[in-house]
């Protein structure tokens, strides 16, 4: 059976360790960002160096593979990125509901002014950006300048499909893709604690 919530709000404690743990997903989420740039600059490092030094055509289909792999990596990473990103928006939207935080309601009555700002997720989301655009054009590049009879083969395929669906994926969030995810934490917010909708 589940249990009535309080409708007291939390307490001090409650709202401490609640703030501690959004900034612990703020700092989890630069970590996240931070390996993605890691990987990126030594896997592209190590692959560079399997360039023939005589000129000689290289192994397209090694660097296709290079390409579709850090695709792959850096769409998971840019999830993970994105998924604490929206627990974090868990915690702070009961902040917000249960008035335990004036700083979230502030920041909503900010937000949804529409106030011109640069948010946390944006310059992440642009570095990821940055990176898929290198991830998925260097193969191409890499094939074009060894081969002018270079032909469309399947890994050239697959390596502008799987960064297509992740630039998609990127264009979708700094469209404000998040803002009905939002919305929805308050309703349900409001409806586990039985508040009214408009309150």
């Amino acid at each position: 059976m589940n249990e009535m919530p309080s409708r007291s709000g939390p307490k001090p404690e409650d709202v401490i360790k609640l703030h501690q743990e959004v900034n612990q997903i703020m700092q989890e989420r630069l970590a996240v960002t931070t390996s993605a740039v890691l990987a990126f600059a030594a896997i592209i490092s190590w692959s560079l160096t399997r360039l023939p030094a005589n000129g000689a055509r290289p192994d397209t289909g090694f660097f296709y593979s290079i390409g579709i792999g850090l695709n792959f990596v850096l769409g998971a990473l840019l999830f993970l990125n994105l998924s604490l990103k929206r627990y974090a928006r868990v915690l702070t939207t009961y902040l917000r509901v249960t008035k335990a935080s004036v700083w979230e309601e502030h920041w909503a009555a900010f937000h949804g002014a529409k106030a011109s700002y640069m948010s946390y997720t944006f310059p992440q989301v642009c570095v990821f950006l940055f990176l898929v655009l290198i991830s998925t054009s260097v193969p191409c590049l890499i094939a074009l300048s060894h081969n002018h009879s270079f032909d469309p083969t399947w890994p050239f395929v697959l390596d502008l499909g799987t960064g297509g669906v992740v630039l998609w994926y990127i264009v979708w969030v700094l469209r404000d893709g998040e803002e009905k995810y939002e919305s929805n934490l308050l309703v349900k917010w409001r409806g586990v604690l039985n508040q009214k909708t408009g309150a």
